[in-house]
């Protein structure tokens, strides 16, 4: 294989990945959540075309399964996680691979918070409550902060991260397909 082709397994699993992606991506968006059969599909075709030859080994599929699924695991177990997220991530790092997991998880981490801190401060609940505060700080009144105020949304389409923080990887590394 010249410097610079990809083997025909590789080039798979990176379309494999990307319509793994965007489904997840349309899913979460539109039902706000991603199926199993997706995510389970996209570990299942990283893990198996780890045995070809050319594209990743079957042993890094199974790390970047690993390092994927176990990072974002750990937020699932406490609550601040979906498990469909833990499971796309799982795929991710089947199809990627390590060690492109590791800046996968990053960028995904980096791209989230920067998601989640977007989608607070786009809402009228957090202003009206951070206008009380400051009154209440001013001393401007005894009334709770959030009283009366809308509830403030909680969840954050985390694919949406995931995806992006993919694709960054897959650009940066010069193997987007």
């Amino acid at each position: 294989m010249r410097t610079g082709e990809m083997d025909t397994s590789r080039i798979i699993g990176l379309c494999v990945l990307v319509v793994v992606l965007a489904w997840s991506v349309y899913t979460e968006l539109t039902v706000q959540r991603i199926p199993n059969w997706l995510t389970m599909t996209g570990v299942g075709a990283g893990l198996l075309l780890g045995y070809l030859p050319g594209g990743i080994t079957f042993r890094a599929s199974l790390i970047g399964f690993g390092m994927g699924f176990g990072f974002l695991l750990i937020f699932y177990l406490y609550g601040g996680m979906g498990g469909g997220d833990v499971k796309l991530m799982g795929a991710v790092g089947a199809l990627l691979g390590y060690p492109l997991i590791v800046p996968a998880i990053a960028y995904t981490a980096f791209l989230g918070l920067l998601l989640a801190v977007f989608r607070l401060l786009s809402q009228r609940a957090f202003w009206l409550r951070a206008g009380r505060l400051a009154r209440r700080c001013a001393g401007g009144g005894t009334a709770q902060a959030g009283g009366g105020a809308p509830p403030i949304q909680r969840t954050v389409p985390y694919g949406l991260a995931i995806a992006a923080g993919t694709l960054l990887v897959l650009v940066m590394a010069g193997t987007a397909p």
